[in-house]
């Protein structure tokens, strides 16, 4: 999966697996533990109130995500759900997405656009939403900690998953079938060494133990693209946070000769931004969007 890292993933998406444990493919010992689980949280009282159901989605898929999580294991996927609900009261989840960035980064949000700026150019073959993220030469945290706070910046990654979460919803509505995942594409382009400072891992990995504890199966796929021969050393670190689910959703790869058939095979041309050889027009306004 991982580039000139590993094997390529373009071998292991020709022949697609069917997986277990989502609605629709469960196997009998699945749904048996699915129906234990839901007794189980009716019986603990967990409030599941804090997500929220709309079409396409029914409480089965949210348990199943935390299910999948802990493979199956019902009082480790217990104590994860419930840990999940207090953090989204805690932090006022189900309402952050009406807050806007910048009262988020308590900084102008044209100084998050040039560090990290990402695009929302629509949505995969699937239906997931795609975002774009520029996080090479650009991504310089410790310059963006200088007007902001690590608290704040991992506040506006909550923000986004739950963006993105939303548009999960949207498109389920439009296609008329379930969509949980999303795709997010990475650009590693002029990334070095230097910019893996202490306050750079800390937010990286923050933002991971985020998106493991509380938007479990959320991430359908990581394609990192422009990635040069040093970023295999914050791979290897970042890799480590990781489980081994989750790093086999991850695609490291070089420049287009790479990326691009990988993100044509993922996601139409009218998609792809055309600096990346597709057809979205990513205007530098574009690009700020995101993040206004």
């Amino acid at each position: 999966m991982f580039g000139f890292w590993g094997s390529s993933s373009n071998d292991e998406s020709k022949t697609p697996r069917v997986r277990t444990g989502f609605v629709g493919t469960l196997t009998s010992e699945e749904e048996k533990v699915l129906q234990e689980f839901k007794e189980l949280c009716k019986n603990e009282e967990v409030d599941l109130s804090v997500y929220p159901i709309r079409e396409y989605e029914t409480i089965d898929h949210i348990l199943l995500r935390f299910l999948r999580a802990r493979n199956f294991n019902l009082q480790q996927a217990l104590k994860m759900i419930n840990d999940n609900v207090k953090w989204r009261k805690e932090n006022n989840i189900m309402t952050i997405t009406e807050e806007s960035p910048s009262n988020i980064y308590k900084c102008d949000s044209q100084k998050i656009a040039a560090i990290l700026p990402a695009l929302h150019p629509g949505f995969d073959k699937q239906g997931r939403p795609v975002l774009f993220k520029k996080m090479g030469a650009n991504c310089v945290i410790d310059t963006l900690l200088e007007e902001t706070t690590v608290e704040n910046l991992i506040r506006y990654h909550w923000w986004s998953q739950e963006k993105l979460s939303y548009l999960c919803f949207t498109s389920s509505t439009e296609k008329q079938k379930h969509v949980e995942a999303f795709v997010t594409v990475v650009d590693a382009a002029g990334w070095h060494v230097g910019l893996g400072s202490r306050k750079a891992y800390s937010y990286l990995k923050a933002m991971a133990d985020t998106d493991s504890l509380n938007y479990p199966e959320r991430m359908g796929a990581t394609i990192v693209v422009n990635a040069p021969k040093a970023l295999a050393i914050g791979w290897n670190i970042i890799k480590s946070w990781l489980n081994p689910v989750t790093q086999q959703k991850v695609n490291i790869l070089r420049g287009p000769e790479e990326y691009l058939p990988v993100l044509k095979e993922i996601m139409d041309e009218s998609v792809i931004p055309e600096e990346y050889g597709g057809k979205f027009p990513g205007t530098q306004e574009a690009w700020a969007l995101w993040s206004k």
